[in-house]
């Protein structure tokens, strides 16, 4: 299936500036250095999500966190760039994080999100949660199958120049899902993980995980949608061997992200 190419306008590049003020003509490298990708999202109102180890560091926020959206207007198609300044005492994690983190950041959701104020015209083309007549919503944990075939839209470092801020697009399929149950301190959690065979590098990150919408053709009723397009989850690392990169990519159920947005 093809890709919609209103995906694009919904990823940002997080970065953080080096200077106070930045400008639209800024240089990525010298005003603005990347720290990975994220993506927006509408429920009731637009938040940002991206990982929470591009944003804090043991413990400690990253001061001077913007994001950079380059998006396309639906109506005269016309190429936008949108900048928005990161408060850093609004963001929330999942609430199991707290004391996943004693047993080690490998059991961190690794999740963050923050209400972001944007355009109209951005928040329209935000991933919804709920009913949703502009864009893609999101698709549950318990609906993901493995072989269905996913795109990742980020910032790679290796392939970001300085004044492009365009978002590219990798292809996989779920290669494994993995849903164990992780009992500490008598608190009950639920893993909800899941492996893609896909390149996850420095900068996607935060990544969002788009499942493609799949047709099964069917000669007495002819073509019906068997899978939905959709946000499954989020990118937050790549899943390595001992020698080598195994290029399959760590990623997070959406679910995690609807906790996270009912506690605000």
């Amino acid at each position: 299936m093809s890709m919609n190419f209103s995906w694009i306008n919904f990823v940002c590049m997080i970065g953080q500036k080096q200077r106070e003020e930045i400008q639209d003509n800024f240089v990525i490298g010298n005003d603005f250095t990347i720290l990975g990708t994220g993506f927006l999202v509408f429920y009731k109102r637009p938040y940002l999500v991206t990982a929470r180890h591009l944003i804090q560091k043991e413990g400690h926020f990253i001061n001077n966190i913007c994001c950079i959206f380059d998006y396309f207007t639906k109506k005269k198609f016309e190429q936008k760039k949108e900048i928005i300044y990161i408060d850093n005492t609004q963001w929330k994690f999942h609430r199991s994080d707290e004391w996943l983190y004693e047993q080690g950041n490998d059991y961190l959701i690794d999740i963050a999100v923050t209400p972001v104020n944007v355009s109209e015209e951005m928040s329209k083309s935000a991933i919804h949660w709920g009913r949703n007549k502009f864009n893609i919503s999101s698709i549950p944990f318990r609906d993901i199958m493995i072989g269905n075939e996913v795109r990742v839209l980020g910032y790679p470092l290796q392939f970001v120049s300085e004044n492009d801020f365009t978002p590219t697009i990798r292809r996989g399929i779920v290669a494994r899902i993995i849903e164990n149950t992780t009992i500490f301190k008598e608190k009950k959690f639920i893993k909800k993980s899941f492996l893609i065979d896909s390149f996850i590098e420095d900068g996607n990150s935060g990544s969002p995980i788009i499942q493609l919408e799949n047709f099964v053709h069917s000669k007495v009723f002819g073509s019906y949608t068997f899978d939905k397009e959709g946000l499954i989850g989020i990118a937050t690392g790549h899943y390595d061997s001992i020698r080598v990169h195994s290029g399959l990519g760590i990623c997070k159920s959406s679910d995690y992200i609807k906790e996270i947005l009912l506690e605000f």
